[in-house]
């Protein structure tokens, strides 16, 4: 069973029985989404059951070009690349403490809980030292050790000492980056600290924390950077002088907790993350003078001032809207003398009728500001440009959790982050043919 314990393995077979006898699984290609050791357990139990075993999702892009396909017997894909190339009709089974955020991410792919998006255990368990076998041991001393071994060459290549304080971004997202560069300095001074580093993972991530005007940046990637999480909780964060931001590691789902007592993300960071006071407010970023993506833009008249829309219709921690929501209110806008563009990353889809703008995350402020105008479905752009001010409607999808919504988690005024914002709620009974009419009313005809 290697490092799975039997009663989770147990687990997952009666409930992926119970999803076969019902036929949810019918006709369709199986995915596990999570950890290698899930993905073999869920193969077994879909093959046994006469199903076709797919493919495992994992976000970490090493894991794929491993070669631990071949030690397994099937291919580990990062999830937009395999959407992008295989489309088909599938069933995910997921088995993970994560299962909100990992939901979440697929439900751009049009996957729903229930429909083709199934949990088939409520947390992945795996031995710990007290209830392990000497291979599980071994494993998790090598983490420890070489979460060690990095810590210490962290701090040499920084010239931090062991009293100097490490934050260490633990949750990928542009969003909580956000927050977290929004509160560190207050931390650092109201606890003594006069010298400290942030570690971030991913590149475009030290742009958003150069808005701060922080400069002192590493940037690891997630395996490396989980390597340190190990080290960390095993030397326990009082001791290593470190901040571990990671809102799933103080609480568990930290998600369910949204709505409860009208606790939102910038609660969790604020309270639960860094223990700052109630009146602690966010610092404000500044934006750059200038950019040679704007000068581009004005150069070859895909801009004009006070005159643009920029749609940002792509999120990751929440569903997206539908395409024809976007193209509908793009007609409008062009219709009332708006240049109306997209902001895509690589892979996504411009929506028709508009131009295409590939910004980096420095660079969205300014722009959006120069534009004067952008419509967003919730996600980390709509934290990177709350204090830009102008015309901006932020659209929150339908989304529930245990004690609220997508609003009640995200709401930019709620926050406290943005007071100018337009916040159109589609909570409880989600998107409504009227909504593009309800977005395009509040943008005066161009000038």
């Amino acid at each position: 069973m290697g490092l799975i314990k039997e009663e989770f393995a147990r687990e997952i077979e009666n409930n992926i029985d119970r999803l076969h006898k019902k036929g949810l699984l019918a006709g369709k290609e199986i995915l596990s989404f999570g950890a290698v050791e899930v993905g073999e357990v869920i193969n077994r139990c879909v093959t046994k059951r006469g199903c076709r075993f797919k493919a495992l999702l994992n976000n970490d892009e090493r894991l794929q070009a491993s070669g631990i396909s071949g030690e397994i017997g099937f291919p580990v894909w990062v999830p937009s690349e395999f959407f992008a190339r295989e489309p088909g009709d599938y069933a995910v089974l997921i088995a993970s403490r994560f299962f909100p955020e990992m939901a979440r991410e697929l439900g751009r792919y049009g996957f729903a809980e229930n429909e083709n998006l199934f949990r088939v255990a409520d947390q992945y368990f795996t031995r710990d030292a007290r209830d392990c076998g000497l291979p599980a041991f071994l494993m998790t001393l090598r983490r420890v050790f070489g979460g060690y071994m990095l810590e210490r060459r962290l701090r040499k290549k920084h010239g931090l000492s062991a009293g100097d304080l490490v934050f260490l971004c633990g949750y990928p997202a542009i969003g909580d980056v956000y927050m977290i560069c929004g509160f560190i300095r207050q931390y650092a001074r109201l606890n003594g600290f006069h010298k400290w580093l942030l570690v971030v993972p991913r590149e475009p991530y030290r742009q958003i924390c150069g808005l701060f005007g922080i400069g002192n940046v590493e940037v690891m990637d997630m395996p490396r950077l989980n390597k340190l999480k190990h080290y960390y909780e095993f030397r326990g964060d009082s001791s290593t002088n470190t901040i571990i931001c990671d809102a799933a590691r103080r609480l568990d789902r930290p998600a369910n907790f949204f709505g409860y007592k009208g606790i939102n993300l910038s609660d969790v960071y604020k309270k639960n993350i860094f223990g700052l006071p109630d009146d602690a407010k966010l610092e404000i970023p500044q934006i750059s003078p200038g950019c040679d993506y704007l000068n581009y833009l004005i150069e070859n008249e895909m801009i004009k001032k006070d005159a643009t829309v920029v749609l940002f219709p792509y999120a990751y921690s929440t569903p997206n809207l539908p395409a024809r929501f976007w193209s509908a209110a793009a007609e409008k806008l062009a219709a009332k003398g708006y240049i109306v563009a997209t902001s895509v990353a690589a892979g996504e889809e411009v929506i028709e009728g508009t131009i295409r703008y590939e910004m980096s995350l420095g660079d969205i402020p300014l722009v959006v500001k120069y534009a004067g105008g952008a419509i967003m479905n919730r996600s980390g752009i709509c934290d990177l440009i709350s204090f830009v001010r102008c015309k901006k409607v932020v659209i929150y999808p339908k989304w529930e959790y245990e004690y609220g919504t997508s609003f009640d988690a995200f709401s930019l005024r709620a926050m406290g982050t943005d007071d100018g914002v337009t916040e159109v709620d589609t909570n409880p009974a989600g998107y409504r043919e009227s909504l593009p009419d309800e977005v395009v009313s509040g943008f005066a005809t161009a000038i």
